[in-house]
């Protein structure tokens, strides 16, 4: 499954889009929060992170995923 944080919702269905062309699960978080929450429940083996979501700074999104 494959993690999409991303606030801007046309360009994530655009990566739902192409992930799921390839065969791939995916879910969107469209603040950080959300994403921490969503990542610790389906533990994705990727994660795409917009790094200017409303709620927090994708770099401190980043750091609480490490």
């Amino acid at each position: 499954m494959l993690l999409i944080v991303e606030n801007d919702a046309m360009f994530a269905k655009l990566l739902m889009e192409s992930a799921r062309e390839q065969g791939y699960k995916a879910v969107i978080a469209g603040r950080g929060a959300e994403g921490l929450i969503l990542s610790r429940k389906f533990r994705p083996f990727a994660i795409t992170l917009d790094m200017h979501l409303p709620d927090m700074d994708g770099w401190r999104v980043l750091a609480r995923l490490k």
